[in-house]
């Protein structure tokens, strides 16, 4: 995700852990809580944190063993019903991961040929 990035250094927040409710900095220890507003700057006595050190929030959802993530800034459509991950007799084909210098609409269109 391209906002997937902290305030400081750019350091990537998906290296992360979760500590209750609260996302810890890999890098730092910064703490975010679920506001995505900065909670606590290990390096900085007392509680002066700049307003600026807070993540952008998207909706997400999880549905169909898959996180959905709508990054503008309310969804358009309700999440598809897909009834099939349910029933026993749906096969899921995993594929190894590969690089294809492809453009997106390219790349969807031969999705869908499985």
């Amino acid at each position: 995700m391209r906002r997937a990035r902290l305030l400081l250094i750019s350091a990537c927040r998906t290296l992360g852990r979760v500590e209750g409710n609260q996302l810890r900095c890999a890098y730092h220890g910064w703490t975010y809580g679920p506001e995505g507003v900065c909670t606590s700057i290990p390096a900085r006595f007392g509680t002066s944190i700049p307003t600026r050190a807070r993540l952008t929030r998207y909706h997400a959802a999880e549905a169909c063993g898959l996180i959905w993530v709508c990054l503008a800034v309310e969804p358009r459509f309700l999440l598809p019903e897909l009834s099939e991950m349910a029933d026993p007799h749906y096969r899921i084909v995993s594929v190894p991961a590969y690089e294809w210098n492809v453009g997106s609409a390219r790349r969807v269109e031969n999705f869908v040929d499985f």
